[in-house]
């Protein structure tokens, strides 16, 4: 068996800062994976041609292909609008849960194109978007949440000793602790390689061609190589959820592969092989001389476990890559037979089950049940809210759920977390019997105040129902602090930062990342709604 962790199918994007045209034909890749006996092809794809994967998979029948939606525009005039885009792994008619051929999306930092309003502009920033990109984590982060368990984001690491750049090793580790449920590759073992000036230098000082002056960048450039691929290896080694792609081999990357668990070596076709040279793109050896480097580092046995390593991890599901982590323990055996108790509460149980039903009817979109499920189920699961007092689900009639948490200390407070009601009885005023039973949640419990940030199309929802604002966060969420009839309070001093303007309600709300606590994030509780920028029917 043989794994190709890295190929791209039609036109691959460009950039601000190269130009060149990347581009093998369906036909020109059928023969590259032939010529080079690949039996299994991960592929790379363009955003809006799927049916071109499928094309390449009737003309190689012989050949398993992974599908990946390249998320970029491939030029600026094509650039990427993520508020009308589709994730095809979201589509029930392309994605692998039914057996279609897209397992995910790839992401890149440096190359592609993205369209925000009639602004246009390329690269991706993994981080919180300090270099002046469109998009950044927030992006990512929803897209993440939306994509089934076991799905795969390939994300690209561009390896230039940038300063502060987020195009890293651990940030997809960061990534792949916050959504354990997802699978991530770390393209080029973090370090792309080009221009060889990843290899050792010849002299620590070394002369520049243009003025003669002494550089000692090369030697810097090879430690920073050096330290992107022991850390892409340390995190493989690590996550049950990480796999490497080695493309391009570096003599380090032979050498620390040898150290490695989860690795895969990819030939990054046609990158490499000049656009004009068609001939060459049907008849290239590229993955034949990228796995004879690795043959010659770790011997073809080590070689052929690798290839039947990275097909495990590709097609495995999530439980059992958790399972046959280093880090995983079988729970100890109870010494006396007990009844067994069970897993999860009555309630929980209930819930995810409802999010199979969601899942199973192909409901999608950020302002979704299934999404407002999904975060949160998880929230509640990281925070241990089931085995909690002080946290609460309550449930309108199977109709709609409302979760809330309660603080400890005095004044007590009741955050409201996740509001959402069914697609099926939207209209019916379960919303509000939902704040109804909120309320007397909290006359019961003794606690008075009331705090909750929400998504901008519930504004006029909660208004209607007498609550007012303080101001909008940073992510422009608008703020309530008060009791539970809609008067406000003043602001404890940690939260003075909130006490301004009233929200101008005018866009959406990006997605917020999982990891956070309560006490500082700023919780969605987004009411379900049909269309954005307008108030849903209660």
């Amino acid at each position: 068996m043989k794994v190709d962790i890295h190929t791209n199918l039609e036109w691959f994007p460009t950039s601000k800062s190269s130009s060149t045209r990347v581009y093998a034909s369906v036909q020109q890749m059928a023969d590259f994976l032939n010529v080079n006996e690949v039996d299994v092809n991960f592929c790379l794809y363009p955003r809006d041609q799927y049916h071109m994967l499928e094309k390449l998979a009737e003309i190689t029948p012989h050949i398993q292909h992974i599908g990946v939606q390249v998320m970029m525009g491939a030029c600026a005039e094509d650039a990427t609008d993520p508020e009308v885009l589709e994730l095809d792994v979201n589509d029930p008619k392309k994605s692998f849960k039914n057996g279609g051929l897209c397992h995910g999306i790839k992401i890149a930092s440096h190359r592609g194109w993205w369209k925000k309003g009639d602004e246009v502009n390329s690269g991706f920033c993994y981080g919180n978007g300090n270099g002046g990109q469109l998009y950044n984590s927030r992006t990512l982060t929803k897209w993440l949440r939306s994509m089934p368990e076991g799905a795969i984001c390939s994300m690209h690491m561009q390896g230039d000793p940038i300063n502060n750049s987020a195009s890293i090793p651990t940030t997809v580790g960061m990534y792949a602790y916050k959504n354990p449920d997802i699978k991530f590759i770390i393209n080029h073992c973090g370090d792309f390689g080009q221009g060889g000036l990843s290899n050792k230098p010849k002299k620590y000082k070394t002369i520049q061609k243009k003025d003669g002056e002494a550089t000692y960048f090369p030697a810097y450039r090879y430690a920073h190589s050096q330290g992107l691929i022991f850390t892409a290896v340390s995190m493989a080694n690590t996550m049950h959820n990480v796999m490497l792609d080695t493309s391009v081999y570096t003599p380090f990357k032979g050498k620390m592969m040898g150290k490695c668990r989860n690795w895969a070596i990819g030939s990054d076709y046609p990158f490499q092989i000049k656009a004009d040279n068609e001939k060459l793109k049907s008849t290239s050896k590229m993955m034949i001389n990228e796995e004879k480097k690795f043959i010659k580092d770790l011997g073809e046995e080590r070689v052929k476990k690798c290839h039947e390593d990275a097909y495990h991890w590709l097609t495995a599901d999530i439980e059992t890559l958790i399972k046959e982590s280093e880090w995983y323990e079988e729970p100890d055996a109870p010494a006396v037979a007990t009844e067994e108790k069970p897993k999860v509460s009555a309630m929980e149980d209930k819930l995810n089950n409802l999010l199979k039903e969601l899942e199973s009817k192909g409901i999608k979109g950020r302002s979704s049940s299934k999404s407002h499920l999904k975060s949160a189920l998880y929230d509640w699961r990281i925070e241990g809210g089931w085995d909690n007092e002080r946290y609460k689900v309550l449930n309108c009639d199977d109709k709609g759920y409302a979760f809330l948490s309660f603080t400890k200390r005095e004044p007590r407070h009741c955050t409201l977390r996740h509001v959402f009601v069914l697609e099926d009885f939207r209209g019916e005023g379960v919303g509000v019997k939902l704040i109804n039973m909120m309320k007397a949640e909290m006359n019961e419990r003794g606690c008075e105040r009331l705090r909750f940030f929400a998504d901008l199309p519930s504004v006029k929802f909660y208004e209607k129902l007498g609550y007012n604002w303080h101001g909008k966060s940073k992510g422009g969420l608008p703020f309530y602090y008060g009791d539970s009839q809609g008067n406000l309070i003043d602001l404890p001093k940690a939260q003075q930062g909130y006490n301004h303007t009233e929200p101008e309600i005018i866009v959406d709300t990006p997605s917020l990342p999982r990891s956070k606590s309560v006490s500082k994030v700023e919780v969605s509780t987004t009411l379900a709604h049909d269309k954005p920028n307008t108030a849903p029917k209660w």
